[in-house]
């Protein structure tokens, strides 16, 4: 055969494979024209929203995210959060070059080519994936895709839900592209991804697992994170260590891939270990968790007052405000750590005191009237339970977390003796206030927030004798001569069920001075004096100084027998402090918006109303310093070595039931109080008392304050000093007693201790049978 003959034949064998198979090709072109077409008007169908609304440009334009709202100590310290997501937004300048590179070269490495559709991505993945079956072709969406799919979650269609979903994405992604830069859709993705564990979007992300900002970033670090975004859970590197380095070592070999990494440079970073340094979020944990949860209702209270222009409301949740208080990290830290090492010891002293069937009696006692509150009960009387069933799964033992001073105790036992082990801790609060402005500086609202949510700075207690400074300034405001001297002597008042006030001492005898019997905080003068001048004319005085609820109007008010939140006590106290103008306590020093606007501002100072006149506050205060000086405030001189001036007050209600102090320097008040929340669960002896409960938080409080050379000015800071007729005034002998000499030290000894000298200066002898 000739070459022209077989070269004809080939032709003719061509021609008859053709037309052999052309019915199986003539139906494959049929088919793929009939797909495009399809194609074709479902994109058509979503581009002219005939096919479900599709967000606008000016909807793209105007699209937010969910934003945390951050609070801020007045030093700049972060203290807590509140959001739905917790998500800190950033801008194109806090996002290292590396990040970018590493998300483009792992997530849509022609990101800056395409115009929000790689059509080369989804020809691979159509021909590669779809018809070739090969699972490595990936799935085709650019990050303007994916940034529309976050924005814009999918909808539920009738048929063919994923394709018309994935044609309302790209068609999304080419509108975003035309209302933002590639920067702008860049940082609108890092702020928008989850990233595990609650962290939404890059920043917080960075901070919870390498505790630093995205902007410090290391090159690994932030190939870490790029890494999760293909599985946030399976690629956690706090939970799978191993999984996330070598999805980490897998973008860094596609930067090395696509040209932003050497070769060397690359093989240096796959041997890098993972190192993290990760930073937990809770609402238990942090600085001022109790003063957070407080800040929240305040917050709220105030959003609900404060609308927007157009009549919306702020969400704190969503809005990413910046809320600025004027708690002081430093006080802060100083305050919790103050609770919780002199906590320690009281407990140490209460347990002690409570033992063997005295201690099972009580207990006892309180768990059969707690346990119908407990939800258990309420649960298993839902589910038809009998008593003796519910008796039993309460002595059933089980695991259970408790609070201990050494950390959260991990053990086996029974509901019923947790109930007795929680009831017979002692809890207390701890507030602290600039008494010139009201400013909130440092807040501990118990002995653990994740145990024990309830805040005792908020919670109402009988204030006892750390009420009396407000019956001597009502006093004082009625014209009553603080040299008028009152009788120490008990009395029974039949007018009111034949009730017989007695000093704690159980000492009587000679007569008092209102500042003599402020400082040794004489039960009996008190009362004489609120006899004198009216209890309503009391409450009175406790409403302008701030107490906001309605106290009883009766004479054991002297006694502190109101309860009163430490809160508003201290509050009260800084009005004294303030030279008689009130003080309000203030939570907040400014919000801004998530663009800078302020929205509030307490900088600008509000009126302040005078309700104790100058020259009576100013001699209160000098009565309250003789209280530290010589009463039952001294330890704070002697054990404590406090130098500056001070002015202040316990208080122990009956039965050691809650221990006060109250403490006032030029710069500062704060006050504490220690109790049990159950009130039959209390000290059986004089150690429950507030000058050995209270007092030792709020001078361990001051003494390390005072250590710190941020605050060494007031170390040595002074009140005003009394003006020389105010001096005059208060000129007068503290007590008179119908004693002589050496019996007053024997009497005072019996009182104070033997090791205390009494003070002679301040008391004036009379004749045996003198005044009574």
């Amino acid at each position: 055969m000739t070459k022209g003959q077989s070269g004809t034949n080939n032709t003719i064998h061509r021609i008859k494979g053709f037309c052999q198979r052309r019915p199986l090709i003539s139906g494959f072109l049929a088919s793929l024209l009939f797909c495009l077409f399809g194609i074709a008007i479902l994109d058509l169908g979503i581009r002219f929203n005939l096919i479900g609304s599709m967000p606008d440009k000016a909807d793209l334009a105007s699209h937010t995210y969910a934003a945390a709202s951050e609070v801020y100590s007045i030093d700049g310290i972060l203290l807590g959060k509140y959001f739905i997501e917790d998500r800190v937004p950033i801008t194109e300048k806090d996002i290292p070059l590396s990040l970018k590179q590493a998300l483009i070269a792992t997530e849509d490495v022609r990101f800056y080519s395409h115009r929000g559709v790689d059509e080369r991505s989804l020809f691979r993945v159509f021909f590669k994936g779809f018809l070739g079956g090969d699972a490595s072709a990936g799935g085709g969406s650019t990050l303007s895709q994916q940034l529309a799919k976050q924005w814009f979650p999918r909808k539920s269609f009738p048929l063919l839900s994923l394709m018309l979903n994935k044609f309302r994405e790209m068609e999304i992604a080419r509108r975003l592209e035309r209302v933002y830069s590639k920067e702008e859709i860049l940082t609108h993705y890092l702020n928008t991804v989850f990233l595990g564990d609650h962290s939404y979007g890059i920043e917080t992300a960075s901070k919870r697992y390498f505790s630093k900002g995205c902007a410090q970033l290391s090159l690994e670090e932030a190939c870490t994170l790029v890494g999760m975004l293909k599985a946030p859970t399976s690629y956690n590197p706090r939970t799978n260590a191993q999984a996330s380095r070598g999805r980490r070592n897998t973008v860094i070999r596609q930067m090395q891939k696509y040209g932003y990494l050497s070769s060397q440079l690359a093989d240096s970073l796959v041997n890098t270990p993972l190192i993290l340094k990760y930073q937990a979020y809770s609402h238990h944990e942090g600085l001022a968790p109790y003063f957070r949860s407080y800040l929240r209702q305040y917050l709220e209270a105030w959003i609900a007052a404060n609308p927007k222009v157009d009549s919306s409301h702020w969400n704190l949740y969503r809005d990413g405000l910046k809320i600025i208080t004027p708690i002081h990290s430093k006080l802060q830290s100083y305050a919790e750590k103050a609770v919780e090492d002199e906590m320690q010891k009281i407990q140490s002293k209460f347990d002690k005191e409570w033992r063997g069937k005295q201690k099972h009696r009580l207990a006892q006692k309180v768990y059969l009237q707690k346990r119908k509150n407990t939800h258990y009960y309420k649960r298993w009387i839902q589910e038809g339970l009998d008593e003796a069933t519910i008796d039993s799964l309460f002595e059933k033992k089980r695991p259970l977390s408790l609070f201990s001073f050494q950390g959260p105790l991990d053990t086996l036992m029974s509901l019923k003796d947790s109930m007795t082990y929680s009831h017979f801790l002692l809890q207390a609060g701890f507030c602290a206030m600039d008494p010139a402005s009201g400013f909130i500086r440092a807040w501990v609202g118990g002995i653990d927030h994740s145990h024990y949510q309830f805040d005792h700075v908020r919670a109402l207690r009988q204030a006892g004798s750390a009420f009396k400074p407000i019956v001597y300034a009502t006093a004082l405001e009625a014209g009553v001569d603080p040299c008028e001297f009152t009788s120490n002597e008990q009395k029974t008042y039949a007018r009111y069920e034949n009730w017989s006030p007695s000093n704690s001492d159980k000492l009587y005898g000679g007569e008092y001075s209102m500042a003599g019997a402020l400082t040794h905080s004489v039960n009996v003068v008190a009362v004489k004096i609120v006899m004198e001048i009216g209890a309503s004319a009391v409450c009175r005085m406790a409403k302008q100084l701030g107490i906001p609820n309605e106290l009883p109007e009766v004479p054991s008010i002297a006694l502190g027998s109101a309860e009163i939140a430490l809160q508003d006590l201290i509050g009260a106290y800084c009005t004294i402090s303030n030279r008689g103008k009130k003080v309000r306590p203030q939570a907040l020093v400014r919000i801004e918006s998530s663009s800078g606007e302020i929205l509030y501002d307490a900088t600008q100072a509000l009126p302040q109303t005078q309700v104790i006149q100058r020259e009576n506050s100013d001699m209160l205060l000098s009565m309250m310093k003789g209280v530290i000086d010589r009463g039952t405030g001294k330890s704070l001189r002697r054990r404590y070595k406090l130098s500056m001036d001070m002015a202040g007050k316990t208080g122990t209600t009956q039965k050691q039931t809650d221990g006060w102090f109250i403490g006032l320097t030029p710069n500062l008040a704060a006050g504490a109080w220690v109790g049990a929340d159950d009130q039959r669960i209390h000290f059986r002896t004089m150690a429950g008392q507030g000058a050995t409960t209270a007092l030792p938080i709020y001078g361990s409080f001051m003494r390390m304050l005072l250590k710190d050379e941020e605050f060494k000015s007031l170390r040595n800071s002074r009140f005003p000093a009394l003006s020389p007729s105010l001096q005059e005034k208060l000129d007068c002998p503290a007590f008179t007693f119908p004693l002589n000499m050496e019996d007053f030290r024997e009497w005072w000894q019996s009182k104070y201790g033997k090791e205390d000298e009494p003070d002679f200066d301040g008391i004036m002898e009379v004749p045996q049978g003198g005044q009574n």
